[in-house]
């Protein structure tokens, strides 16, 4: 008992120092973009002043005015607002960019365009990266051990219910009935939330939620960065946080599911292994090919030296046998010879 209570305090410390440094990193990049971006928005509104002001243009003149919105557009701020709109800086997108930043998400939509800025993203990613992976990998032994539990009573549901007898098709409903819980739970739950926060259509959400978790991230639609709806600044705050932890913990569920591939994958490569070692029958108790060899040489020999002696035992014997042959005419004679004396 003492020991889970000591996991689950890592746990929470080590999600308050996560959300600390993202909070870090907002008030960092808030510092270092905001200035430029107003800067950039400033000239494009005075451009758009000048073209109001102006009864026609010249060609040098409509290409400065390009060159102004193809900057703004550049510093992810939409031409078609006024100055007023929220900056993509503030405290809650940079919030945003900070968490995009330590999960490899990088949508690319919002990036930093100061030379510091970019300079202070690499040391903040050389840290923050290795920091997540840590939290993700902890969330992970958690998903493991309930894991376990709720799969073996999800199994002993089935076999109760389905009245499946083979072990494998348990397994496989199983598996079935995991994919499709945690698919709700992580993607189609969240992007039903994104659908009505975002103003988008399902499809979009739906699309959204997978290229997000995936860490693909293209960065053609992004949640918060992307509304147009207004929005509170403490909303708006509670909305980032909730999508922060929303791809934290699917990230962690996702790097447990690989994890587990690919462990199931080394298993069955070393059963296969095994069998075809078993098959071809290479086993320490055979002996090496080379004895085989001088085994076979060495029987060769003895049957070769007994074939010998055989033959010649039989040449030896016929001697004999033909001497006995001889001298037995010589004996009868004697025989005879002592009889008639």
């Amino acid at each position: 008992m003492a020991e889970n209570s000591i996991r689950w305090y890592k746990l929470l410390s080590l999600f308050i120092c996560f959300f600390m440094y993202l909070f870090l990193g907002a008030a960092i990049f808030h510092y270092l973009e905001t200035e430029n971006e107003t800067r950039v928005r400033s000239t494009l509104q005075d451009a758009k002043q000048e073209l109001r002001d102006e009864d026609c243009l010249d060609e040098d003149e409509l290409e400065e005015f390009i060159d102004h919105v193809k900057r703004a557009v550049a510093h992810g701020i939409d031409p078609s607002r006024n100055a007023s709109n929220p900056s993509n800086w503030d405290y809650a997108s940079a919030f945003y960019f900070s968490g995009t930043v330590v999960t490899t998400i990088g949508y690319g939509k919002l990036v930093p365009k100061t030379d510091v800025g970019r300079n202070v993203c690499l040391l903040y990613a050389l840290f923050g990266i290795p920091f997540t992976g840590w939290l993700l990998a902890t969330i992970g032994n958690f998903y493991c051990e309930y894991f376990h539990k709720m799969s073996g009573i999800i199994e002993d549901f089935i076999h109760n219910q389905c009245r499946f007898k083979h072990r494998r098709l348990r397994k496989g409903a199983l598996y079935v009935v995991i994919f499709v819980i945690s698919y709700c739970l992580i993607v189609l739950f969240p992007s039903v939330v994104l659908m009505i926060m975002e103003n988008w259509p399902f499809e979009i959400a739906h699309y959204y939620s997978f290229i997000t978790l995936s860490t693909i991230g293209f960065g053609d639609y992004v949640a918060s960065v992307d509304s147009h709806h207004p929005r509170n600044q403490q909303f708006l705050w509670i909305y980032d946080i909730a999508v922060a932890c929303w791809y934290v913990f699917g990230l962690a569920y996702l790097a447990v599911v690989i994890t587990a591939i690919g462990k199931h994958q080394k298993h069955t490569l070393t059963k296969m292994r095994t069998a075809v070692q078993n098959r071809l029958g290479k086993d320490d108790r055979e002996p090496p090919i080379a004895m085989i060899v001088v085994d076979a040489d060495s029987v060769q020999n003895e049957e070769q030296k007994d074939t010998g002696n055989k033959a010649n035992n039989k040449a030896a014997l016929s001697r004999e046998q033909h001497q006995c042959l001889c001298h037995q005419p010589h004996k009868m004679v004697k025989e005879e010879a002592t009889q008639t004396d």
